[in-house]
């Protein structure tokens, strides 16, 4: 049963206040809102423009729809959410924008109430309503004058509409330890998805259909040409922006994710009354939330990690040794992060492994974005559907070995007579823990630096000799002699990408975390605001506000225009594009190790980057053997050096 939030106005009063709803697809930002409601209250149709139960979900929605985060790790997407951040930014904003429709007059306070608002906006003592999808029913019907819909309202610091955070609920199988049950269950939940019943659901209650493939169902389009206030909603999901410009995910409209998460919205309506009963400034209040909801995650996240250590005992499952000749006809699946020519590529190295043999068939599929990956796969361990072997990239380390499902590849290894010592040593020192490797690496990639070598021979200036890197005062010299020559306005074309940060860091001899970068023991603290990280971010940032960069944002595609249209000399990105920046550039490239710090004194060395093949456990010993096999393909000769050519 999915539903979203959605802003319910009345027709009548619109019509006589002058006032026009936003156009179809797009939202009032909160500055046109309060214009529409000054209009509504300056006309005399009603004292009060709006209805606002104090609820947390519209905060939460509201919050998503203006691009704010609910908390750290990506809204707890990318790892456990440590901390809550709607105390900052778009958060004020969002919360200053709430408890001011109450403060400023343009609602009454009605409290954390539900059912209030509608008895408000139903008797005409009200011109809009926040409510769910799920109430359009009700709402059409019980009304005595025409319901209107549009989308919620975003924060003018946004700019435009994210989109909303999915409602309602869904159905979870609970192992029963029985296959007899539990392939009971399943056929009821499949039933619960069919059409017939998806439409029943949708048409009467307002919860909307949660499949794509029943639009064109007959009964569904006379409902929506009788009931478009029912298609609001779809429309509002559907143009939701699940995506970046740059491709990566919207975690803001993908939502917060924290075991917590039903005490933390109580502390929310808690810092509603601290503002509009008890004198508190916004900003006050939801510290005060913030703070209670740190308290909360921090114990959660204690209790379920004091539990994984005693449900696993250890971070990996052991394997015995197999005798991979005695596989029987097996099919694995494999997920992987390779999109356009890099999954053609992994196609084909995937065809050439499923002809070398008739005994194993590996099915590759594309699960989108590293990060795509990374969720998909912590969804899967949710539902048990996850993958016998994944490509995650390298920042899953420390999660992939806290799950408790890998087979580690040292013991794969040591089954086999696998010498690992074919591996770079960077390489393999990265996916190992004490014991050995625990992933088999595969694309590796670092960062380095690409220059256009006629725009530097035309300034006058050499590239660091062959073995060394700039420091970050002979970078910039090289920059301003560059610059001064004329042959380009902007030395660099940066992207403000979190990788570059971390790999200067490491050149520069900085660590990233307490614990010796989490080696040797957990990491319990960052450390990148101190020393060295500070040097490294002081000249990232300058090369944008000292004028040797263009402030080109959070990007990777947007560098390699400016770069190739010869609006920039220099650029950083990954070895993993030599291939494509080398033939689609019109002039020659030169390639450089990235720079470091001037304390540092020398250059230090890059972090392994890109990705790994990790065996997840299937708790079948031949089909682990069956996964080791194609493992070991992958990083034999002929496929090491298709994938690198």
């Amino acid at each position: 049963n999915s539903s979203t939030p959605i802003a319910y106005y009345n027709v009548d009063m619109f019509a006589e206040a002058g006032v026009e709803p936003p156009a179809k697809g797009t939202s009032w930002s909160f500055s046109e809102m309060l214009e529409a409601c000054d209009a509504i209250q300056a006309s005399g149709v009603t004292q009060n423009c709006m209805a606002l139960g104090q609820v947390g979900w519209y905060f939460e929605q509201i919050l998503a729809n203006s691009g704010g985060l609910y908390y750290d790790n990506n809204n707890g997407r990318t790892g456990r959410a440590q901390t809550a951040t709607f105390n900052q930014g778009a958060g004020v904003e969002v919360f200053e924008f709430l408890t001011g429709l109450v403060a400023n007059g343009y609602s009454p306070n009605l409290g954390n109430t539900w059912t209030d608002t509608d008895s408000v906006f139903l008797s005409g003592e009200a011109a809009i309503m926040f409510d769910s999808t799920s109430g359009a029913g009700g709402l059409q019907d019980g009304a005595d004058f025409e319901v209107g819909t549009m989308f919620m309202p975003y924060a003018d610091s946004a700019g435009d509409r994210n989109g909303v955070i999915i409602g309602g609920a869904a159905l979870w199988l609970l192992d029963s330890e029985d296959d007899a049950k539990d392939a009971a269950a399943w056929d009821f939940m499949k039933f619960m998805a069919a059409e017939d019943q998806q439409v029943t659901w949708h048409t009467e209650t307002g919860y909307f259909p949660v499949r794509t493939d029943i639009s064109n169902n007959a009964d569904l389009q006379s409902f929506w040409a009788e009931n478009p206030n029912f298609v609001t909603a779809i429309d509002q999901l559907a143009t939701t922006k699940t995506k970046l410009a740059d491709g990566s995910p919207n975690y803001a409209v993908l939502g917060g994710r924290a075991g917590p998460a039903p005490a933390i919205r109580r502390f929310v309506v808690e810092a509603y009354s601290a503002v509009l009963d008890d004198g508190m400034s916004p900003q006050e209040a939801l510290d005060v939330a913030v703070e209670k909801a740190n308290q909360e995650l921090s114990d959660y996240n204690a209790f379920f990690a004091s539990e994984d250590d005693a449900n696993t005992g250890s971070t990996t499952t052991a394997m015995a040794d197999t005798d991979t000749s005695g596989i029987e006809p097996v099919t694995l699946e494999f997920w992987h992060a390779m999109g356009g020519d890099l999954g053609e590529v992994v196609d084909e190295l995937v065809t050439r492994f499923n002809d070398s043999q008739d005994v194993i068939t590996v099915n590759a599929t594309f699960q989108g974005s590293y990060d795509d990956t990374y969720n998909a796969l912590l969804a899967a361990f949710e539902t048990g559907t996850e993958p016998n072997i994944i490509q995650n990239f390298d920042l899953a380390s420390q999660t992939m070995i806290d799950t408790g499902r890998l087979v580690p590849a040292y013991q794969l290894m040591e089954a086999d007579g696998f010498d690992s010592s074919i591996f770079i040593p960077a390489v393999a020192d990265y996916y190992s823990d004490d014991n050995g490797m625990v992933a088999m690496a595969f694309n590796s990639s670092t960062p380095i630096a690409y220059y256009n070598v006629d725009m530097l021979k035309e300034a006058g200036v050499e590239p660091p000799a062959e073995g060394t890197s700039w420091s970050f005062s002979e970078m910039l010299a090289a920059c301003d002699a560059i610059q001064a020559s004329g042959v380009t306005q902007n030395c660099v074309a940066l992207g403000q990408t979190g990788w570059y940060f971390e790999q200067i860091l490491a050149n520069s001899g900085g660590l990233y975390y307490n614990n010796d970068n989490g080696r040797t023991g957990r990491a319990s603290e960052v450390m990148f605001n101190q020393g060295t990280g500070v040097e490294v971010f002081e000249f990232l940032t300058g090369l944008v506000a000292n004028g040797y960069s263009a402030n080109l944002g959070n990007t990777w595609t947007d560098t390699d225009s400016v770069f190739f249209a010869g609006d920039a000399a220099i650029m950083f990105d990954s070895t993993s594009g030599a291939g494509g920046l080398q033939d689609g550039a019109d002039f020659e490239v030169g390639t450089m190790f990235i720079p470091y710090a001037d304390s540092a004194g020398d250059r230090n060395g890059v972090i392994i980057g890109g990705a790994a093949l990790w065996l997840l456990d299937s708790g079948d010993e031949t089909t682990n053997a069956a996964v080791w096999e194609f493992m070991k393909f992958m990083a034999g000769e002929d496929q090491q050096v298709t994938w690198h050519t």
